[in-house]
């Protein structure tokens, strides 16, 4: 696998970082934080989306659980 090639489930993690920065930002109101909150989201996620991965062969059917990670 080359350097710069990402995982579907990593891909799609980076693809929603801005919604998920925004949500916590808002609610939190320090880019710190916020930060700190995507960190979170981002143990959680790469959790649920392995566990998604290996139930379903699928790692992308799970990338609308990201915003309701972060809130």
């Amino acid at each position: 696998m080359s350097e710069d090639a990402t995982d579907p489930a990593t891909a799609a993690f980076l693809a929603h970082r801005n919604l998920l920065f925004t949500v916590a930002y808002e609610m939190l109101g320090s880019a710190a934080d916020s930060e700190d909150v995507l960190q979170e989201t981002w143990l959680r996620w790469s959790r649920e989306s392995f566990q998604h991965a290996l139930q379903t062969g699928d790692p992308q059917g799970c990338s609308m659980y990201s915003p309701r990670t972060s809130s």
